[in-house]
């Protein structure tokens, strides 16, 4: 990542050709006090191995730092590409925020619209709906009128039809009377039997 320390991979070769006879020479060289003072031979030889031992593991060491500093070095790049990515998507995710918040205020404008739109037709519908309602009632009072109406007329003409049947029972009565008042006037008056007013009458009952 940025910021952070980068490491040198570049790490010294330790050669493993080691000339021990020189360094033995050296060290003898380097001492000027009596033989009694100075290691054997073995002994330095046992040291310079051990210290191509050292050295070796050190190589393998640095070898496995210098590794790692690659790897770490490889993830550090991998994490600024996924940084980079992630950023790319954050302001596409953004863009696509922005677009979405617009839309949703078109759409509950949209909403609002359709709304008030129904609001009135409903309006318009209760008023009709009312105004077929008060018309309707109109109907039924009418109705209720004509069929009063009807009522009254079915009872006049049914009264009617009595005092028209009374009529011809009263105008067949009258026609009987006269026709035994003829009959009777034809003939003697004072006579009495069959042929009296009373018993004509009765004949033609």
């Amino acid at each position: 990542m940025e910021g952070e320390t980068q490491v040198s991979s570049e790490v010294p070769v330790v050669t493993d050709d080691i000339d021990v006879a020189g360094l033995i020479k050296e060290s003898f060289d380097a001492k000027s006090s009596g033989e009694a003072d100075k290691p054997s031979v073995v002994e330095r030889t046992r040291e310079m191995l051990d210290a191509q031992e050292k050295l070796k593991e050190l190589e393998l060491e640095l070898e496995r730092v210098s590794a790692a500093l690659k790897h770490s070095e490889s993830e550090n790049t991998r994490m600024k590409d996924d940084v980079l990515l992630a950023g790319e998507k954050l302001d596409e995710g953004g863009k696509k925020y922005g677009e979405l918040e617009i839309s949703h205020k078109k759409l509950q404008e949209q909403i609002m619209e359709a709304e008030e739109k129904f609001s009135a037709q409903l309006n318009t519908l209760q008023e009709a709906l009312q105004a077929k309602e008060t018309k309707h009632q109109e109907l039924v009072e009418v109705k209720e009128s004509f069929d009063g109406i009807t009522l009254e007329l079915e009872n006049s003409r049914k009264k009617m039809q009595e005092l028209e049947h009374e009529l011809e029972v009263s105008s067949g009565e009258a026609k009987k009377f006269e026709s035994c008042t003829k009959v009777v006037r034809m003939l003697n008056p004072r006579r009495r039997g069959p042929w009296s007013l009373k018993g004509c009458l009765r004949r033609q009952n």
